[in-house]
């Protein structure tokens, strides 16, 4: 027992990142855990011999167990994972397609009851004259190990159902999604048209902005708050990774930087008209925080840079009226700005050119909607900054 409680343990802690390999190896030292210990418990407490109708009815029924077992399972599962992919997105198959417990469950049932058939054939008044298998050399063993293989086959059903149900919760794909998306993604795209570029960029990262679109009009702000700080992560990672490799601060291979950008401001818009005010705070955050860690690190990028998208997430908000959230978005500049302006990067005065300038528009718009809480709140921000000597400015 203490086995099986580690086992449990060890599998719960490797879930989210576990490999195809991991998986199979988890399985494999399950069930011979489990067969082991049924083994052992009719070697100890089982009769040398057992009565053929009795092993006849006792395998007969493990058959139609199983069979039945097999059956429900699979279908509930299927019609779970056709559930969760209309609700999110049709592109999650994969994952679940590609998930080792499904099809190690249904092979291990299949051979169970293939063989467990073939034994209940074998049993007869004169079962010491039966043909001789060859794995045992008796009828008495095939008998135990069809019993075995029964309570093994329903033992699975413990953790195949664990599996899938936290397969099933977003969050799950979501990381393993992002597990299997690695810069090697994204090669150079010279010489390659900006359509198909934008299109490579983006897509190994569809599923998850899918997923996180869906959780928005569901309202459900956990799976999508969880997927924005994920795949906040992953682009840092992605980015300082392709920075080692390069070591240049300009590449075809960032382009996916300006597709997280415009995801993240199209995940914004999606999120005003919806109501999700949660989600708009994140996803101003996500964008403010990555560039300010890249910027930090001296990797920022005149070419790709999230102000725009900040901006039209902070007017977007203030033709809804959300006065919180376009003071957010202000702020939210005003950190890009002060980081900006401690900067040694060549490029930097451009980037306060830039940023300026999205304050500005939001302040329009936040005048022309008669916002005189986030107007005060650009002023205050344009005016400290003027401390600064920007002469080049206009304001």
């Amino acid at each position: 027992m203490t086995f099986i409680l580690l086992l449990w343990k060890y599998r719960d802690k490797k879930y989210y990142r576990m490999f195809l390999s991991d998986r199979i190896s988890f399985y494999i030292l399950f069930i011979g855990i489990i067969f082991l210990f049924s083994m052992f418990i009719f070697a100890t407490f089982g009769h040398n011999t057992t009565n053929e109708d009795s092993a006849r009815y006792v395998i007969s029924a493990l058959l139609q167990g199983e069979a039945a077992t097999l059956a429900i399972v699979l279908s509930l599962t299927l019609i779970a994972i056709q559930q969760i992919s209309s609700s999110y997105s049709i592109r999650l198959m994969e994952v679940f397609k590609k998930s080792p417990d499904f099809w190690i469950l249904s092979v291990f049932y299949i051979v169970s009851i293939f063989y467990q058939t073939w034994v209940l054939k074998q049993i007869q008044p004169s079962s010491e004259l039966s043909l001789v298998s060859i794995i045992f050399p008796n009828m008495e063993s095939r008998i135990v190990f069809s019993i075995s293989l029964g309570i093994v086959s329903f033992s699975l059903l413990l953790p195949y159902t664990w599996n899938t149900i936290e397969l099933l919760k977003p969050s799950t794909p979501i990381k393993i999604l992002l597990d299997k998306i690695s810069s090697n993604d994204f090669p150079s795209s010279t010489g390659i048209n900006p359509f198909t570029r934008n299109l490579k960029s983006l897509a190994p990262f569809l599923p998850i902005y899918d997923i996180i679109i869906a959780s928005i009009k569901n309202n459900d702000y956990a799976t999508a708050s969880f997927g924005i700080s994920q795949l906040q992560l992953k682009v840092e990672e992605m980015y300082f990774d392709l920075f080692e490799k390069n070591h240049i601060l300009y590449s075809d291979n960032f382009h996916f930087l300006l597709s997280y950008y415009e995801q993240i401001e199209k995940i914004g818009i999606i999120a005003i008209n919806n109501n999700e005010n949660d989600v708009i705070f994140d996803s101003i955050e996500s964008l403010t925080t990555t560039y300010i860690s890249f910027v930090e690190k001296g990797f920022a990028i005149s070419h790709f840079n999230p102000m725009k998208q900040i901006m039209k997430i902070g007017v977007a908000c203030s033709n809804k009226n959300l006065e919180y959230e376009v003071i957010h978005s202000v702020e939210s500049l005003e950190k890009i700005l002060s980081t900006l302006a401690g900067s040694k990067s060549n490029n930097s005065m451009k980037e306060i050119t830039i940023t300026v300038a999205a304050i500005q528009i939001i302040y329009e718009s936040c005048l022309a909607n008669g916002q005189f809480a986030p107007c005060r709140k650009v002023g205050d921000i344009l005016n400290s900054h003027l401390n600064y000597n920007y002469d080049y400015m206009y304001i």
